[in-house]
């Protein structure tokens, strides 16, 4: 049931991949964002069937990781993702553990031992099969217990026995060394983004650099191309009035002033033109 769903997971989400051209790119983001909690997930579930914390399935975390550093290019949702990927690896190998301890709890004690000879440890007896199908009859017969806090507090110590258990030493170092396996490889992938986005903005910066510098270079030229120009008819417009001025020598000093104004007026604009 678990693979079927995966599988349908991965043909929708496949479906939204292959038409990302029609869609919009937040629902592409999204639902690579899905797929790759799901392919964690499925992993996960494949590490519980397969030996928990041992399973070899574990070398698929790190393949996950990089994956999910390629596709997923939000630094935050990245590291979410890979956080979320190591934490399923710890309940994947704590359920793991927890089952097992339920499953020695359900047979009781008296009955294992019962298919032995009292005698001999280890050595079966020749009523084994029958005592074995009367345990497991009086087992059958034996009323089920309620969806009670009984079960609740079994499940419990078995998983407080299973935290326990791993503190052996072997237990402990191996999960440690994977754990920080998938952390080193996590923050490996979180740096290479940060270099490779701290590249492409450089880039970027330095093509508007280039682009400004060209933009300013045409705005100089276009400029000096007026300045030139302008400054042509000015310098005629000048010249006349200085002429004026001198063949008026003896009009009214309100004529002469008017040509003097003239002539301010062009020299200012040829300062303006100047500064431009």
């Amino acid at each position: 049931k678990a693979f079927r769903a995966y599988l349908a997971a991965n043909i929708i989400i496949g479906a939204v991949v292959l038409g990302m051209d029609y869609l919009p790119l937040v629902w592409v983001q999204r639902a690579v964002f899905v797929i790759n909690i799901v392919d964690g997930a499925f992993v996960a579930l494949l590490l519980v069937i397969t030996g928990g914390l041992e399973s070899t399935i574990y070398w698929v975390l790190l393949v996950l990781v990089i994956r999910n550093a390629v596709s997923i290019t939000g630094v935050r949702l990245q590291i979410a993702v890979n956080l979320l990927l190591i934490l399923c690896y710890l309940v994947a190998g704590l359920l793991d553990l927890t089952l097992h301890e339920l499953m020695d709890q359900e047979v009781p004690p008296a009955e294992q031992a019962s298919a032995l000879l009292p005698g001999a440890v280890g050595s079966v007896s020749p009523n084994a099969p029958a005592l074995t199908a009367k345990a497991a009859h009086s087992k059958k017969r034996r009323p089920s217990k309620p969806d009670t806090g009984d079960q609740q507090l079994e499940v419990g110590q078995a998983l407080l026995l299973a935290i326990t258990g791993l503190s052996d030493r072997n237990a402990l170092q191996l999960l440690f060394s994977r754990v920080l396996l998938l952390l080193l490889l996590a923050s490996s992938c979180y740096g290479i983004n940060v270099l490779a986005d701290l590249q492409l903005q450089a880039q970027a910066e330095s093509r508007e650099f280039t682009m400004r510098q060209e933009q300013l270079r045409s705005t100089g030229r276009l400029a000096a191309e007026i300045a030139h120009q302008l400054k042509n008819p000015l310098s005629i417009i000048n010249n006349a009035a200085f002429s004026l001025q001198r063949s008026l020598g003896d009009a009214k000093p309100a004529t002469l002033q008017q040509l003097e104004m003239i002539r301010e007026e062009v020299g200012r604009s040829d300062r303006i033109l100047t500064e431009l």
